[in-house]
């Protein structure tokens, strides 16, 4: 293990730079934070490149380690003000770690999610956490947000790790839909097919944008829209709370 003291140390420039999407994705690294998010990456098989804690985490991250069978080599002890400095919450996590992004062939996407212009990153994370809950692998990536931003990986809580990020365009998922022989899917608010009528073999269900929904032309490139009906007088739902629900009772609802 490795004592850091300044900020201008190059592994720290480094690791603030990745607070930038531009350089996760030249590096294919990501910032994962809080111990029980790191660990949940660790179970995954995430490939850890390196972690930065305080001195007061030494006990539970030699813990951690020993676990995972991880040298000590990749523990690098910091203070509190480099940990805020790398870190993007507001409250101290005591540990950031840098992961490897697991990349996968779009011609690999099989039955799940799709998140088309999905721009919140809370949302994206709140729907990648209930996939990953409801022991659904793939989650397609259609011109949304970085799904490996730190507000995502927080906000799955470490679950994107468990499943498999395809980030790709609308046309390249109508090719894959095509070849795979999937069915689309297109979640709707209003005048859509009941959920009860999917069939989950090879179902991709789509999740549209939060404030425009799916764009027509989209839709129609489905092969069915879905309306949850709701007693209720409202006029529609957050987009993670409606693609939640519509994912339980599409995997889920025969367990």
């Amino acid at each position: 293990m490795k004592y850091i003291t300044s900020l201008i140390n190059t592994e720290i420039k480094s690791i603030v730079k990745l607070h930038n999407a531009k350089e996760r994705r030249e590096t294919n690294k990501c910032i994962f934070q809080g111990i029980r998010t790191i660990e949940t990456a660790l179970e995954s098989g995430l490939k850890l490149d390196k972690i930065y804690i305080t001195q007061d985490n030494l006990k539970n991250t030699i813990n951690l380690f020993n676990k995972f069978n991880l040298s000590e080599k990749l523990i690098r002890i910091v203070s509190d003000h480099i940990i805020n400095k790398i870190s993007t919450l507001k409250t101290n996590p005591g540990l950031v770690a840098i992961f490897y992004n697991k990349k996968f062939d779009i011609n690999k996407l099989n039955e799940g999610l799709v998140l088309a212009q999905i721009m919140d990153p809370g949302n994206m994370g709140t729907l990648i956490r209930t996939a990953a809950s409801c022991n659904i692998k793939s989650i397609a990536i259609v011109e949304g947000t970085d799904p490996w931003s730190t507000k995502v990986i927080q906000a799955s809580a470490g679950t994107i790790a468990l499943v498999n990020i395809f980030e790709l365009s609308w046309s390249e998922l109508l090719e894959i839909k095509e070849k795979n022989k999937l069915k689309l899917y297109a979640l709707v608010p209003q005048n859509g097919y009941s959920i009860d009528s999917i069939k989950k073999d090879n179902a991709l269900l789509v999740v549209g944008n939060e404030g425009n929904g799916l764009p027509n032309q989209w839709i129609e490139d489905c092969d069915r829209p879905i309306t949850l009906k709701m007693p209720g007088n409202t006029e529609s739902l957050n987009a993670a709370v409606a693609g939640s629900i519509a994912l339980y009772l599409t995997f889920c609802k025969n367990i």
